[in-house]
């Protein structure tokens, strides 16, 4: 029994943890992140909701475990979906060397506006285009 409450604990303290926000980071390792670790959430309540449909419940604890790994796979998984479907969004840079090939590209000027929570709220335009890109 102690076992049981120790392991709320832990979970309750995990789920109220404050989770930060770093301005240097980027978003894509945020997104898979968040996604990996909702994910998680959802597959610890789904061995929860196992749990409570078994009798014997104290023998069969690893199904919270098992839940709650399988959702950190299937949320990281979509999150790396997620991200490689955003990145074939971006467009292609001006100078593209692959190999021997060498590729111009006319210049596409891309508009990113974000919101800081320092700034209270206020949007900030981003203009950029990219200009090379190499792959070895």
């Amino acid at each position: 029994m102690t076992r049981w409450i120790g392991m709320l604990m832990l979970i309750l303290l995990l789920c109220l943890a404050p989770i930060s926000t770093g301005y240097a980071q980027d978003p894509v390792v945020v997104d898979i992140f968040n996604d990996a670790l909702y994910g998680g959430l959802a597959g610890l309540m789904v061995g929860a909701a196992f749990l409570a449909f078994t009798s014997e419940a104290d023998e069969h604890l690893h199904y919270l475990t098992r839940g709650m790994g399988v959702g950190v796979l299937a949320g990281a998984a979509y999150g790396v979906y997620t991200a490689r479907q955003a990145y074939a969004l971006i467009p292609p840079p001006v100078l593209a060397i692959e190999g021997t090939q060498v590729q111009w590209n006319f210049p596409v000027l891309q508009v990113r506006i974000s919101r800081s929570p320092l700034t209270a709220g206020t949007a900030q335009a981003t203009y950029y285009a990219p200009l090379l890109r190499v792959h070895y």
